[in-house]
């Protein structure tokens, strides 16, 4: 026999023995699965408000930087047009001194807002890593507690049972309480 043929029909034979014990299991016991609305938990927890607090006057320090560059550059290229439409003619070599200055602003601001963009990731990522880590261990042991073998993303649910919401469970396990009953 052909060792492709073998190997098929070992490979089906598997296959058919895993089918078989994967829906034993499934017939024992259905998984429980259950969901979570990051967002609604977020949006509850103190710590997350004043990390988005934090992170917005920080990028608007960026921004008015940013601001000031762009202020600064834009007086040169009027001074530039202002130099480049006088009479008598202003001499070329001025003209070309004022135009490597707007090049290297131009420069500057551009590795400014790119390096603003970097060190303002950085900070969301180093502020609200630990909040989501807590948050993670807190729907690790809600779901343990509760017997879900699953719990999805309620942004990737098509269809939600209320009941199989654990936002509320996470949110109590974490020692928030909220005032409106019911999740968005």
């Amino acid at each position: 026999m052909d060792t492709k043929k073998v190997f098929g029909l070992k490979a089906l034979l598997l296959g058919v023995i895993l089918l078989g014990s994967f829906g034993q299991v499934m017939a024992q016991a259905p998984a429980k699965i259950g969901y979570f609305d990051t967002g609604y938990v977020f949006s509850n927890l103190p710590e997350y408000k004043k990390i988005q607090s934090a992170l917005d006057i920080y990028k608007k320090q960026l921004t008015a930087e940013a601001n000031k560059k762009q202020k600064e550059m834009q007086s040169k290229i009027a001074e530039y047009q202002k130099l480049a439409s006088a009479k008598p003619a202003t001499p070329v070599a001025i003209l070309q001194t004022r135009q490597q200055e707007i090049t290297k602003l131009d420069q500057e601001l551009r590795q400014f807002q790119q390096a603003a963009r970097q060190q303002s990731l950085q900070k969301e990522n180093a502020l609200i890593n630990p909040v989501t880590k807590k948050v993670q261990t807190s729907i690790d042991k809600v779901a343990k507690a509760n017997n879900f073998a699953i719990i999805i993303k309620k942004e990737a649910l098509l269809y939600e049972v209320p009941g199989d919401n654990i936002s509320d469970l996470v949110l109590k396990d974490l020692g928030v309480t909220v005032t409106k009953k019911g999740n968005k």
